[in-house]
């Protein structure tokens, strides 16, 4: 196959260079054995859920849910809690994702539990050199600035 500008600039896009969005969170309604490792899939569940997971991982997204905590919790009907509610990351914004919770926050009564994405405020870059004055040899180096000084200045000003 060959590469054209238009067909290079859309691979750049979905390796997420470029791609706007760094942290995508919703009710997917699909499960999924990264979320829930203990339940047993349909097949049909599989198949449902096995594109938007394919995607994610080609677009070099994290799954950020902690597996096997449940996010749905229908209250009528025979169907078993389930983790159908989904936090994804873009690898540059994980490692400031502190932590993924369902488990905290009141009950908004509705049959999905409330998640909370903490994220950790960005660490200021401070690139300045700093002296690192506990090494100094001051003793040492005190010697040396003696030599290194120039002449002292005249006692009176110089006449122009």
């Amino acid at each position: 196959m060959i590469k054209t500008k238009k067909r290079k600039k859309k691979e750049k896009k979905e390796k997420g260079m470029g791609f706007g969005a760094y942290l995508v969170a919703g009710d997917f309604n699909i499960h999924n054995p990264a979320t829930d490792p203990s339940s047993l899939l349909s097949p049909k569940e599989a198949r449902e859920s096995a594109p938007y997971f394919d995607r994610a991982s080609n677009l070099g997204f994290t799954l950020l849910n902690t597996p096997g905590l449940y996010t749905q919790f229908l209250i009528t009907g025979p169907q078993r809690p389930s983790a159908i509610d989904m936090a994804f990351a873009i690898p540059h914004i994980v490692p400031a994702v502190r932590s993924w919770d369902a488990s905290t926050l009141p009950s908004t009564w509705s049959h999905h539990a409330t998640i909370l994405v903490t994220l950790r405020p960005p660490t200021p870059h401070n690139n300045t050199p700093r002296p690192r004055w506990q090494e100094a040899d001051l003793p040492n180096l005190s010697d040396k600035l003696k030599d290194w000084l120039g002449p002292p200045p005249p006692e009176t000003p110089s006449p122009n």
